[in-house]
């Protein structure tokens, strides 16, 4: 019986793109937009695991970047690379007075900051787990453990969606009902929780 559901943030309740946000930045830089890009998804990933602070991360970019302008537009540019899945929110909408949901994302403060001022559907969530914060990052199985232990649930009445391979295998090494998520194929996650919850209210 399914109790809870966990969701990841990218590319499954919001979609992201950096390259818009690079070519942008190129205006005051001196790297390659292609270079840059490569850059930036370097760097943030000790970003997101908390093994790298923002005013530090900052700096690291603006160097690799060669980026000479302000850090409002750095820091404007870095966050405004989401936008909705509006699928998936009618279907967060939805679950939210059914389930008790929560969040489980590799993400960084910047990026939390931002979506969770800028995006309703994450009022829906009763909590969540950070990598930047817990000090590590999916697919570890530390970081299943702490939003297990931190919201006491079970794996096996926990539903666990997201979008890459290697964290739902970890996912489902842990006994989590784990989900993979394509957002060009929404309507194949619909299908699969009509058939896990049959006697659940889903939205059309």
């Amino acid at each position: 019986m399914v109790k809870a559901f966990i969701f990841d943030i990218g590319n499954v309740l919001l979609r992201f793109d950096f390259a818009p946000a690079v070519k942008h930045l190129s205006a005051h830089s001196s790297v390659d937009p292609t270079i840059g890009l490569a850059e930036v998804e370097r760097l943030k990933l000790p970003y997101e695991r908390g093994d790298t602070d923002t005013p530090t991360f900052l700096r690291q970019i603006r160097k690799a970047l060669g980026y000479e302008g302000s850090d409002e537009e750095l820091v404007r540019c870095y966050q405004e690379i989401f936008w909705a899945n509006e699928p998936m929110h009618r279907l967060v909408e939805t679950l939210a007075p059914q389930f008790p949901l929560f969040l489980l994302s590799n993400t960084s403060q910047l990026h939390l900051d931002y979506v969770e001022a800028t995006f309703p559907v994450f009022r829906h969530f009763r909590g969540g787990i950070y990598s930047h914060l817990a000090g590590c990052a999916k697919p570890e199985a530390i970081i299943y453990e702490k939003v297990l232990s931190s919201f006491d649930l079970d794996p096996a009445s926990t539903i666990f969606i997201d979008d890459l391979l290697p964290n739902i295998e970890t996912a489902r090494s842990l006994g989590f009902h784990a989900i993979h998520y394509d957002p060009l194929d929404h309507p194949t996650l619909m299908r699969e929780l009509a058939s896990r919850l049959p006697e659940t209210n889903l939205p059309a």
